[in-house]
């Protein structure tokens, strides 16, 4: 598609990006967001304004004032079919709380003049930003995100694509849309049994339009389960203690370990990511515990099991167990390593 060609979007992961601009038009169904992440020179906002031109041609492509609170969030969604938020360095928590919410479906208030009664309008908004590296830090909103790396762009050679190119790129995307509607209820139970449950609109969607393109539904999952192998790293990177707990586990034997939080936090030290100091970690077994607490929710959906026993003795103990189906190998993302040099170069 020509899309890539007036982008630095990856063709590796066209078939992901695609699907996102299919389901925008879908009614009904859950939304996703779509994170660009990349280098300052990597044309992030570039192909994000092309994106948001294709799918909603609002008179803002790119919204610079990042919401704070529920209720900017919901005046962004009245304004648009899709928010499009650009250079985004962080997003607090209430928002990101708010966001499945608007992506799944939700009622929100509309702007009132005369009406003596309020006016409410039902809205499922699908979500695009960008930003250095990604800020989806909470596991709900996560797991309706698709993170997409841009690569640096050496020499300038991106050109502004001609509005006839945009009619040609949309028709396109229609065509792809009517297959996707024709052949909605056709995917096989193999198939619907190895999607994501919650991202599942997504991928049949994706499925559906591999084949709509002319390739085999595996392309499309394959494309999947890189891009969500790369949301995990990212996740763990974003946390030396998560990470160093991760390494310890991966290199361990057996199913489990049931280890004194004092010597879980100084077997931790021997796998602490290269880029943090030992400070970076819990400094003894009362903030050890507390950690381990907080990343609950965050080691049990990358495969580990977090159970604090009974204090005896006098020591607090912590069990860790594999989750088979769902412990993975760390590999360091790319832009996590560009993002935390940047960093240390300040």
């Amino acid at each position: 598609m020509r899309l890539f060609e007036f982008s630095n979007l990856p063709k590796e992961q066209a078939l992901l990006i695609i699907t996102w601009l299919i389901s925008v038009w879908m009614p009904g169904i859950q939304k996703t967001l779509l994170e660009l992440v990349g280098g300052r020179r990597s044309g992030k906002s570039w192909a994000q304004d092309l994106i948001k031109q294709l799918v909603d041609p609002s008179s803002e492509n790119l919204t610079y004032d990042i919401p704070t609170t529920v209720s900017d969030t919901q005046h962004l969604a009245r304004l648009n079919q899709v928010i499009s938020l650009d250079q985004v360095e962080s997003l607090n928590d209430k928002v990101q709380k708010y966001l499945p919410r608007l992506l799944q479906g939700t009622t929100i208030k509309c702007l009132k003049q005369r009406a003596r009664d309020d006016v409410h309008l039902r809205v499922s908004c699908p979500v695009i930003l960008n930003g250095l590296t990604s800020v989806v830090t909470l596991t709900e909103l996560a797991e309706s995100t698709l993170t997409v790396e841009l690569p640096e762009i050496l020499q300038p050679t991106l050109i502004q694509m001609p509005p006839m190119e945009l009619n040609v790129i949309r028709t396109a995307l229609l065509s792809i849309l009517g297959d996707v509607h024709a052949e909605l209820d056709t995917l096989s139970v193999s198939i619907e049994n190895r999607i994501p449950s919650a991202i599942h609109h997504f991928c049949r969607i994706g499925c559906l339009v591999a084949r709509s393109l002319g390739y085999e539904v595996e392309v499309f999952l394959d494309q999947l389960n890189a891009n969500r192998q790369y949301r995990h790293d990212m996740e763990l990177a974003r946390d030396p203690t998560a990470l160093s707990i991760h390494k310890y586990v991966m290199d361990s034997e057996g199913d489990s370990i049931e280890i004194p939080v004092g010597q879980l936090l100084s077997e931790l030290k021997v796998y602490k990511p290269d880029w943090v100091s030992e400070n970076d970690l819990p400094q003894n077994p009362q903030s050890m515990g507390a950690a381990l607490l907080s990343l609950k929710p965050l080691m049990q959906t990358h495969g580990i099991q977090i159970d604090k026993n009974p204090k005896i003795g006098g020591i607090h103990k912590v069990k860790l167990t594999k989750i088979p189906q769902q412990l993975k190998a760390f590999k360091e993302p790319e832009s996590f390593s560009r993002f935390t040099s940047d960093i240390s170069a300040v």
